[in-house]
C-alpha cells in the first residue's frame, strides 16, 4: 500500500472544513492540554480536542495515513455535532454545534469513525486493517463503559464491532 503524499492528505482534510471554528495543528502535550480530563490517554496516538467555548479545535497536521484518520475522526465529531448543550454558553454555537439530545458515547464515537473511513476511502485513500482495528477496538470499549453505566448499546454499533450482549 503506497502512502499518499502530504499535499493530498492536507487536501483531503480542507475538504471538511467546520465553518465558525479555527482548526489549529499543533503539538499536542501536557502544556496545552488542560484540563485534566483533556490529558492523551496511553492509548491515543495523537490526542486532538474540540473547544467550543474558544471556538477552536486543536487536531494533529494530517501528514500520515494516521494522523489524516484522527484529524477526520474529530472533524466528525464537529460535523455531526456531537457536544451537548452544556459545552457551549453562546447560542449561536449552541445551535450550529450541539443537539438537543445527546447521543450515548459509543454511537457518538462509532459515527466519527465512521465519517473518518467513509471520507478516506470517498477519496481514494485506503484505510489499512490495522487501523480498522484499531477503530473497533476503540468503539468496543466505548461499548463496555456504557454498559457498565446502564446504557442501551446500539445494536447497529455491535454488530459493526463484532461483539455481542
Amino acid at each position: 500500500m503506497r502512502e499518499p503524499s502530504v499535499a493530498t492528505l492536507i487536501a483531503v482534510a480542507e475538504c471538511y472544513p467546520v465553518p465558525g471554528i479555527t482548526l489549529r495543528y499543533k503539538r499536542l502535550n501536557a502544556a496545552v492540554m488542560r484540563p485534566r480530563w483533556l490529558l492523551p490517554k496511553k492509548n491515543h496516538l495523537y490526542p486532538a480536542h474540540a473547544n467550543l467555548q474558544a471556538s477552536e479545535a486543536l487536531l494533529p497536521r494530517p501528514v500520515t495515513r494516521e494522523k489524516l484518520y484522527v484529524n477526520l475522526h474529530e472533524r466528525g465529531h464537529l460535523r455531526l455535532k456531537h457536544f451537548g448543550t452544556h459545552w457551549t454558553r453562546s447560542p449561536f454555537k449552541r445551535t450550529k454545534y450541539t443537539r438537543k439530545n445527546e447521543l450515548p458515547g459509543h454511537v457518538e464515537e462509532w459515527q466519527a469513525e465512521m465519517f473518518a473511513h467513509r471520507t478516506m476511502r470517498k477519496h481514494g485513500i485506503a484505510v489499512p486493517r490495522h487501523m480498522t482495528r484499531d477503530a473497533k477496538g476503540y468503539v468496543r470499549d466505548w461499548i463496555a463503559s456504557d454498559r457498565r453505566k446502564g446504557i442501551k448499546i446500539d445494536a447497529r454499533v455491535e454488530k459493526w464491532c463484532g461483539t455481542t450482549g
